[in-house]
Formats: C-alpha cells, sequence, structure tokens
C-alpha cells in the first residue's frame, strides 16, 4: 500500500541524497542574499495561498496572511516578540527562523529567550544552523522553528531578567577539526579529540598553567596540552578507560613525554572536585551529552539504504551524569558541578567546554544557550563561542521523509572567565 504523506510539508518532496546535502547545521554561504535563498528552498512549499516572509532582503508584507515561512532578522526582544506573533498565526505546518548577528544583545541572552518564548507559544524547536558568510566574513546564527498551531493565540514571557548574563567577548575561532582516534580511543564510545585540544591551546596560548578536566575518558585532555608544559589533573568515574590510558600513552609513544605532567584522579566529579588542593588557572572538558549514548536506534532508513551502528554507553553508574535521562536535572547537575569547581580557579582563570547541541528524546535541545546561563549563574562571565568544525562526521536523512533534523557536524567550544 502506497504511504500517503501530508502533502503541506515540504520535506515529504526531498529524496535521500538531497536531504543528507540540506540537513547539516552549518553552512558556508557567500552572502546574506545567497542566505536567503537557501533557507527558503529548504523549508518552503508552496500550498494554496502560501507566502514568504523574510526582512533579510525583501519588502514587508501584510500582517494577515498565513505564511508558509518566514524568515526574522532580530536584534531586541521587541522583535522577538512581534517575529513569534506573526509566527504563530502562519499556516500549519510551515518552517521559521530566527536569525541573529549576536545572540547577546545588550547582555540579553537573546538565543535562550527566542526558544523559551517559542516553547510557550507551542512553537516546536528544530535546532540551531550556524552560517559563515564567505564575503563578509562573518557569521550569523539561525534558529528553526515548525508551526504546527490549530490555535492562534500568542502568549507573552512576562520578564527578561532571568535572560541576563555576564558577558565580555573574546576573539572566537572556526577550527577545522583534526581528529584521528587510535585503536585505544575507539575503546572509549565518545573520544575527544587531542588534536583539537592542542590547536586551543595554541590559539589560546595555554601553556604553563594548571588545567583540569572533570571527564577525563581516556586521556585525550593529557596528550592534547603536555606539549605546552602544562599540568592536567584529569577526573574520571569509569576504572576502565583510567586503566586504558597507560596503555594509550605507551601506544602513541608518550609515556615519557608526559611523565609528571598529569594526575589522574578515578571517581565522582562531583566528589572529587570538592578536594582538589592546586588552584587551577583552565578548566578544558567535553562533558557527557545527558543519556544520548543510550540511544538503542541502530538505523535511520527503514529501506536499510543507510545504517549507523549504534555505540556503547559509558557505564552503568548511577553517578555517571551521562545516565541522567532528564534534561532539565542533567542542566540542573552541571550547574552544581561548575559552581564547585569556580571554587578552585585562580582570578581570570578560564572555562572551556566543548559540546554539541543534541536531542533528548527526539525533541532539540538547545544546549548552547542553556550552558551560558547557567555558567553565568554560577558567577561565570562568557567570553564567546568558537567553534570545532567536523567535516569527518557521517551524515545521515534523519527525519526522512517526515520532518527537518539537522545533522550535528560542529562543536561548540564555549569559553568562561572567573
Amino acid at each position: 500500500m502506497e504511504k500517503k504523506y501530508d502533502e503541506r510539508n515540504k520535506v515529504n518532496y526531498l529524496d535521500g541524497k538531497s536531504w543528507i546535502r540540506t540537513a547539516i547545521n552549518f553552512w558556508e554561504i557567500e552572502n546574506i542574499e545567497n542566505l536567503e535563498k537557501k533557507m527558503i528552498e529548504f523549508v518552503y512549499k508552496k500550498r494554496v495561498s502560501g507566502e514568504v516572509f523574510s526582512n533579510l532582503t525583501k519588502e514587508n508584507k501584510p500582517e494577515d496572511i498565513e505564511y508558509d515561512a518566514t524568515i526574522f532578522k532580530v536584534n531586541s526582544i521587541e522583535e522577538i516578540k512581534n517575529a513569534t506573533k506573526k509566527i504563530v498565526n502562519s499556516g500549519y505546518n510551515s518552517y521559521h527562523y530566527f536569525v541573529l548577528n549576536n545572540i547577546i544583545e545588550n547582555n540579553i541572552l537573546l538565543s535562550k529567550y527566542i526558544v523559551d518564548i517559542c516553547h510557550l507559544n507551542g512553537l516546536e524547536y528544530r535546532g540551531r544552523i550556524i552560517v559563515y558568510l564567505k564575503n563578509e566574513n562573518t557569521y550569523v546564527t539561525l534558529q528553526l522553528f515548525l508551526n504546527r498551531l490549530e490555535e492562534k493565540n500568542f502568549k507573552d514571557i512576562k520578564s527578561i531578567k532571568k535572560y541576563e548574563i555576564l558577558y565580555n567577548q573574546k576573539e572566537e575561532h572556526f577550527i577545522y577539526s583534526k581528529s584521528k582516534i587510535d585503536k585505544i580511543g575507539l575503546k572509549h564510545p565518545a573520544p575527544f579529540s587531542y588534536n583539537d585540544i592542542e590547536e586551543l591551546c595554541n590559539l589560546e596560548n595555554i601553556e604553563n598553567s594548571t588545567i583540569l578536566d572533570p571527564f577525563l575518558g581516556i586521556g585525550s585532555t593529557i596528550i592534547g596540552t603536555y606539549t605546552k608544559n602544562n599540568y592536567t589533573i584529569g577526573i574520571e568515574l569509569n576504572k576502565e578507560y583510567v586503566d586504558l590510558i597507560p596503555e594509550r600513552f605507551k601506544l602513541l609513544e608518550l609515556t615519557d613525554k608526559t611523565e609528571g605532567r598529569y594526575e589522574i584522579i578515578n571517581g565522582d566529579s562531583l566528589k572529587e572536585v570538592k578536594k582538589i588542593k592546586h588552584k587551577v588557572e583552565y578548566v578544558i572538558t567535553s562533558p557527557p551529552y545527558c543519556n544520548i549514548l543510550k540511544n538503542e536506534n541502530k538505523g535511520v532508513r527503514h529501506d536499510n539504504t543507510q545504517t549507523r551502528q549504534g555505540v556503547e554507553f559509558y557505564s552503568n553508574s548511577n553517578e555517571d551524569i551521562g545516565n541522567i535521562d532528564d534534561y532539565d536535572e542533567y542542566i540542573k547537575t552541571m550547574k552544581k558541578l561548575f559552581k564547585d569547581i569556580k571554587t578552585k580557579m585562580s582570578p581570570g582563570g578560564k572555562v572551556y567546554i566543548v559540546i554539541s547541541d543534541f536531542t533528548v528524546d527526539k525533541k532539540e535541545k538547545d544546549v548552547h544557550s542553556d550552558v551560558i546561563k547557567f555558567m553565568c549563574e554560577d558567577g561565570f562571565c562568557y567570553n564567546g563561542t568558537s567553534y570545532f568544525i567536523q567535516n569527518q562526521k557521517s551524515i545521515y536523512p534523519f527525519g526522512y521523509p517526515y520532518k527537518i533534523v539537522l545533522n550535528h557536524i560542529f562543536q561548540y567550544v564555549m569559553c568562561f572567565e572567573v
């Protein structure tokens, strides 16, 4: 029996190859005009009375049209509110972009505010896209939403105080990842690239310092930092990974080179951080992504033309942050950990958190904004975000052929200062 798809959704008209080329969350575009064209092609399928609204390069259109797609460049709370009202009144199954030159304006975290006001109004967050505009040598952030609303009643957020953050932007970098994982590194389900850590140390002049990694894994932070005469304290919950680290150093012929350059603590970071006696100048870490490694889905296409092998999760320990099922609890636990870490840091010390956005229960989470928010609540000052661009990642037509699901092909490198 032939499947019947909802013809109002453009995703139904994409084949697998088109989907793979399109559904990634890092784009390189010549200019803003080409960007608008790509955005419209990505989400728009004209229906009986459908229209597209964009304030990037096009003139404004009437307020009372149920748009099939909208593109709003926003720089303030008021602009976000007006855009959300128009999206709420748009057509069913319509896709909508918010475009931000800066996710922060007047120390207000606009990106978090956008997600919250859209959720309040029943709009589905579909993810974030970073766009590098080559002709302008700059980038913009796109936040994508899906409107499945039948009722059209706008709701407002009463207070913006909780979106105020400490912010002092420093230089940001695009770093093309040079991940090379050895055979022991592959025994960890989510190995951190020591090449990327080394490049980060070069760009940020991290040398002759004490570094903490509260999620050491199989020792990548030690490998990526020792050449700059750094001393790394690593905490790792899983004894199996701790035991693999000396083997990995031997395999990479680093045993003598790293001697005296590190301390490894086998235990729970939430407990062990409090015991650290050294003052720490830097934290460099890639934390677990909530419980996503426990996703048992082994494939993404029913016709078997694309497959993705499942990977082992970190551990079965109740103390493992990678086993937390509830996203809000995950954020709360991370906030507590970094609040304790802050007490061990020297004035002016910096924290680099390497993480991607991810989904929980098939719902996209704006992890980037949530991390910024809880770190600033802990008293850190946000210094901006750099990016590890991971072109070596395999991509798949997730969501095909029903709805847009973005592949995450970069990691954020968020910087915070004590």
